[in-house]
């Protein structure tokens, strides 16, 4: 992809994004979405027409059948007012979307394997997190990323996929075991439900999805075809994003554990509406639970982050102290 492909690309996702704002706030939600995505469908044929691959053919011909799949798809919604319509029709639509996220990879449709689900999953969820970044770094700096940097920028953005979940079953459980903690989460979604950032929200949202799925759809964002039938040897940078939130998360219960334990009964009689005692009784499995969170992250990062750097291992030991 040629920085002036990759500046039309931005462009053409920060239009679709403030496109999303307006068509998927109206009542009619199924409508909204079947227009967007035929307008998104529409761009991504226009970015992938420019993009001659000789090497490969059929890519281009299998793109478009993809794109034809997943508008069709996309059209059904309106068909029916059902909800196993949606089920089976979303289930396909994210197929189709995972499939034109492996046929990037370079090899045909004919060639599919089952293991390849994982590959088409990964790289789909990849080019969602991390593909707008590079797509920003390569028309405004192409080649100015040196392998090191571009490492850990795949790396971040594998990483920032597997934490997502993570981060929010611990908010979950966290908002669960702690009243306080919940009621500063409503506080939080409050102030993010006021109407302007909530149309900011939206845009920067399907913008930064629209050029993952433009990026993704032409170049594969930092996932090989052999990338699952190897050993792992990851960059900080990977796990960097679900240590750093778990500690985050962590940090500002237990700040509130202190404003708790200064408070005393009547500040948490206030906020929490329950007695000390009612306070310190709950939340005990959930942080059972938590905890295993945390120890399964700490071990499954010190087993896979590459052992050969020194940089790499002492970031994680730093802030697995931290976490511990």
């Amino acid at each position: 992809m040629t920085p002036q492909l990759a500046r039309l690309a931005l462009a053409l996702s920060l239009g679709l994004g403030l496109l999303a704002d307006g068509l998927l706030r109206g009542g009619e939600w199924r409508a909204g979405f079947a227009l967007w995505i035929l307008a998104a469908l529409a761009v991504a044929w226009i970015v992938t027409a420019r993009v001659q691959d000789e090497a490969d053919p059929g890519a281009t011909r299998e793109r478009r059948l993809l794109f034809g799949v997943a508008g069709a798809l996309a059209l059904s919604l309106v068909l029916r007012d059902a909800e196993t319509l949606y089920a089976v029709d979303g289930f396909a639509f994210v197929v189709t979307l995972w499939l034109i996220a492996w046929r990037a990879h370079g090899r045909p449709l004919t060639a599919l394997e089952p293991r390849d689900a994982i590959i088409g999953v990964a790289s789909a969820a990849a080019a969602a997190v991390a593909g707008a970044p590079t797509l920003a770094v390569r028309a405004t700096a192409p080649g100015a990323i040196d392998d090191t940097d571009r490492r850990s920028l795949r790396g971040f953005g594998i990483g920032a996929v597997i934490a997502a979940p993570v981060l929010l079953l611990v908010t979950g459980l966290l908002a669960s075991a702690d009243p306080l903690f919940a009621g500063f989460l409503e506080n939080v979604g409050a102030f993010l439900e006021a109407r302007f950032f909530d149309h900011v929200l939206m845009i920067l949202l399907a913008t930064w999805l629209s050029a993952g799925a433009l990026r993704g759809a032409v170049l594969p964002v930092g996932v090989g075809p052999t990338m699952f039938r190897r050993e792992f040897r990851l960059p900080f940078a990977a796990f960097a994003p679900l240590l750093g939130g778990l500690a985050l998360l962590l940090s500002a219960w237990i700040g509130l554990q202190v404003r708790t334990l200064f408070g005393g009964a009547e500040y948490v009689a206030e906020t929490a509406g329950v007695t000390v005692a009612e306070y310190a009784r709950q939340g005990f499995f959930e942080l059972i639970v938590i905890s295993g969170i945390v120890l399964a992250a700490l071990l499954v990062a010190d087993d896979v982050i590459d052992r050969g750097a020194e940089a790499a291992r002492s970031n994680f030991r730093r802030l697995g102290t931290v976490l511990i």
